[in-house]
Protein backbone atom coordinates (compact mmCIF):
# COMPACT_ATOMS: atom_id res chain seq x y z
CA UNK A 1 0.00 0.00 0.00
CA UNK A 2 1.06 3.50 -0.58
CA UNK A 3 1.06 6.17 1.78
CA UNK A 4 -1.76 8.14 0.37
CA UNK A 5 -3.81 4.82 0.70
CA UNK A 6 -2.52 4.66 4.03
CA UNK A 7 -3.47 8.16 5.16
CA UNK A 8 -7.25 7.42 3.22
CA UNK A 9 -8.16 4.26 5.78
CA UNK A 10 -6.83 6.19 8.85
CA UNK A 11 -8.45 8.77 8.19
CA UNK A 12 -12.25 6.77 7.62
CA UNK A 13 -11.52 4.98 10.66
CA UNK A 14 -11.21 8.37 13.04
CA UNK A 15 -14.47 9.31 11.07
CA UNK A 16 -16.16 6.15 12.10
CA UNK A 17 -15.17 6.56 15.67
CA UNK A 18 -16.09 9.84 16.53
CA UNK A 19 -19.40 9.28 14.59
CA UNK A 20 -20.17 6.05 16.94
CA UNK A 21 -18.80 8.34 19.55
CA UNK A 22 -21.87 11.04 18.88
CA UNK A 23 -24.29 8.37 18.38
CA UNK A 24 -23.22 7.26 21.88
CA UNK A 25 -23.63 11.00 23.55
CA UNK A 26 -27.30 10.90 21.89
CA UNK A 27 -27.80 7.22 22.95
CA UNK A 28 -27.10 7.68 26.53
CA UNK A 29 -29.47 11.27 26.64
CA UNK A 30 -32.32 9.59 24.98
CA UNK A 31 -32.00 6.59 27.48
CA UNK A 32 -31.72 9.21 30.66
CA UNK A 33 -34.80 10.90 29.11
CA UNK A 34 -36.94 7.69 29.17
CA UNK A 35 -36.07 6.79 32.70
CA UNK A 36 -36.65 10.33 33.91
CA UNK A 37 -40.49 9.58 32.65
CA UNK A 38 -40.54 6.09 33.78
CA UNK A 39 -39.31 7.18 37.33
CA UNK A 40 -42.06 10.24 37.11
CA UNK A 41 -44.74 7.49 35.77
CA UNK A 42 -44.31 4.37 38.32
CA UNK A 43 -44.11 7.46 41.04
CA UNK A 44 -47.81 9.06 39.74
CA UNK A 45 -49.36 5.75 39.53
CA UNK A 46 -48.19 4.98 43.08
CA UNK A 47 -49.82 8.11 44.41
CA UNK A 48 -53.23 7.79 42.56
CA UNK A 49 -53.24 4.37 43.93
CA UNK A 50 -52.72 5.46 47.27
CA UNK A 51 -55.24 8.28 46.40
CA UNK A 52 -57.59 5.98 45.55
CA UNK A 53 -57.18 3.44 48.48
CA UNK A 54 -56.84 5.64 51.49
CA UNK A 55 -60.06 7.97 49.94
CA UNK A 56 -57.90 10.95 50.03
CA UNK A 57 -58.72 14.39 48.29
CA UNK A 58 -56.15 16.99 46.22
CA UNK A 59 -54.29 18.56 48.61
CA UNK A 60 -54.79 15.77 51.26
CA UNK A 61 -51.09 15.00 52.54
CA UNK A 62 -48.67 12.56 50.27
CA UNK A 63 -44.95 12.18 51.48
CA UNK A 64 -42.16 10.40 50.43
CA UNK A 65 -42.82 8.20 53.03
CA UNK A 66 -46.36 7.40 51.59
CA UNK A 67 -44.81 6.59 48.63
CA UNK A 68 -42.06 4.30 49.96
CA UNK A 69 -45.34 2.04 50.82
CA UNK A 70 -45.50 0.82 47.63
CA UNK A 71 -41.82 1.28 46.07
CA UNK A 72 -38.42 2.80 46.24
CA UNK A 73 -37.75 6.05 45.83
CA UNK A 74 -36.13 6.37 42.94
CA UNK A 75 -32.81 7.06 42.23
CA UNK A 76 -31.35 9.89 40.60
CA UNK A 77 -30.67 8.53 36.82
CA UNK A 78 -27.49 10.75 36.34
CA UNK A 79 -25.83 13.60 37.78
CA UNK A 80 -27.55 16.16 35.89
CA UNK A 81 -31.07 15.93 37.42
CA UNK A 82 -32.83 15.72 40.72
CA UNK A 83 -35.93 14.51 41.94
CA UNK A 84 -37.87 16.65 44.42
CA UNK A 85 -40.88 14.89 45.87
CA UNK A 86 -43.90 16.73 46.55
CA UNK A 87 -45.86 16.88 49.75
CA UNK A 88 -49.66 16.48 48.99
CA UNK A 89 -51.93 14.74 46.57
CA UNK A 90 -51.72 17.07 43.29
CA UNK A 91 -54.83 17.38 40.97
CA UNK A 92 -54.74 15.60 37.31
CA UNK A 93 -52.61 16.66 35.00
CA UNK A 94 -49.86 17.85 37.93
CA UNK A 95 -46.36 15.70 38.53
CA UNK A 96 -45.92 14.98 41.97
CA UNK A 97 -42.11 14.23 41.69
CA UNK A 98 -39.88 17.08 39.99
CA UNK A 99 -37.48 16.17 38.05
CA UNK A 100 -34.95 19.42 37.89
CA UNK A 101 -31.94 20.00 36.23
CA UNK A 102 -28.31 20.85 37.87
CA UNK A 103 -26.66 23.49 35.74
CA UNK A 104 -26.67 23.56 32.18
CA UNK A 105 -28.04 20.08 31.77
CA UNK A 106 -32.07 21.42 31.42
CA UNK A 107 -32.16 20.81 27.44
CA UNK A 108 -30.60 17.70 27.81
CA UNK A 109 -31.58 15.84 30.48
CA UNK A 110 -34.44 17.84 32.27
CA UNK A 111 -38.05 18.87 31.07
CA UNK A 112 -40.34 21.19 32.24
CA UNK A 113 -42.70 19.29 35.00
CA UNK A 114 -45.72 21.21 33.75
CA UNK A 115 -45.43 20.45 29.74
CA UNK A 116 -46.22 17.30 28.42
CA UNK A 117 -46.74 17.77 25.18
CA UNK A 118 -42.97 16.67 23.87
CA UNK A 119 -44.04 13.26 25.42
Amino acid sequence: MTTPEVLMILSLICIIICVCFIATIHYRRAADRSANIMNLRNTQQAMRGHEGMRSLRVGDPFTRDDLVQYMDFPRNVNPHTIYTPGDKVTPIGELWLRVTPEGDAGGRYGMNPGEFSDW
